[in-house]
């Protein structure tokens, strides 16, 4: 199923390669609505179609992923990528930020960047960190885990 996403800006140029939308930029996809103070599309084409959206400057997002789960980030640029090669798909998200901040359904953090495998449903959160990680199983239990920020410890 084809799915379009809706733009809102105060102004936007368009080329054949994409577009670049400044300005309160307001994204509304089924899956991910987003804020920002601008965007910039970019689309390949060829064998191998590979899709770029950058969000720039105080980006706050909201994604809905094919299982329902929900996250929330926000942070100083988001790079989300998707690209088709032969019988391979990726799709990632890369959210940066002073520190970025990434909620969802067991998990909750901030870091510098944080990686989103959405194909796999991986995310990774290199360097130095400070997160909590919820297991909830099937009897309602929840488990917590702290993973320490390294910088705090002594």
């Amino acid at each position: 199923q084809l799915s379009f996403a809706e733009v809102f800006s105060r102004d936007y140029s368009m080329r054949p390669s994409g577009a670049l939308f400044r300005g309160k930029v307001r994204l509304e996809h089924p899956q991910m609505h987003m804020t920002c103070g601008q965007v910039e599309a970019f689309s390949s084409q060829g064998a191998s179609k590979t899709n770029r959206v950058v969000a720039e400057e105080a980006v706050v997002f909201e994604r809905t992923d094919d299982k329902g789960q929900k996250m929330h980030g926000t942070g100083d640029k988001a790079v989300y990528s998707y690209g088709v090669s032969g019988n391979v798909t990726n799709e990632t998200m890369v959210l940066t930020g002073s520190p970025a901040e990434l909620t969802g359904t067991n998990f909750s953090g901030t870091n510098n960047v944080f990686i989103m495998d959405l194909v796999n449903h991986r995310l990774g959160a290199p360097g130095k960190s400070r997160y909590v990680v919820r297991d909830l199983g099937k009897g309602g239990s929840t488990n917590m885990v702290l993973i320490p920020d390294p910088t705090r410890m002594k």
